[in-house]
């Protein structure tokens, strides 16, 4: 058996590096260094690299996308998350995982940006997505909390939707 990386798994290993660079590059508020390793990321995709799934990446065109938004969201920059979300259509046969968080983080985008109403709705599709992510995840029950705290009267969707994942505000 021949163990030897391809260039297609060192571009795919290579692109999913630079996503995860993206992301903590953004943590630490540096929004040109987080989107020049976006930049790199998108460089390295090719068509089937997802369904190739070199080094259990699944690396593709998809990935790219989803960190597009999850960046903005990380700088506290929600309404250039939204505008980058308009423009993406996640493919059929994205992982669960990867849509539900997808759809997390353009909740924490909408509520960045002020819409109370479609951050709930971007919640309740990654509940459809990925229910057991969407139900644990702590960025989903800080966003929730964060709904709740601004909303005195508590809309009734919000309510049943924080009592689902354990949310009490």
């Amino acid at each position: 058996m021949d163990l030897a990386p391809t260039a297609a798994a060192g571009a795919a290993v290579q692109g999913a590096l630079h996503l995860r660079a993206a992301i903590l590059a953004a943590r630490t508020c540096d929004a040109d260094l987080a989107d020049a390793h976006l930049a790199e990321a998108a460089a390295s995709t090719a068509p089937g690299q997802e369904r190739a799934n070199c080094y259990g990446t699944k690396f593709s065109s998809a990935n790219v996308d989803i960190h597009r938004v999850a960046v903005p969201v990380e700088l506290a920059d929600g309404t250039t998350a939204v505008t980058r979300a308009a423009e993406i259509r996640l493919p059929n046969g994205t992982a669960p995982s990867r849509a539900g968080h997808y759809w997390i983080d353009l909740s924490r985008a909408w509520l960045l940006h002020g819409d109370r109403r479609h951050a709930l709705d971007a919640l309740h599709t990654a509940r459809r997505i990925a229910p057991q992510l969407t139900r644990y995840h702590p960025q989903v029950h800080e966003t929730v909390r964060a709904l709740a705290a601004n909303d005195a009267r508590s809309a009734h969707s919000l309510a049943n939707f924080a009592a689902w994942c354990g949310v009490r505000s």
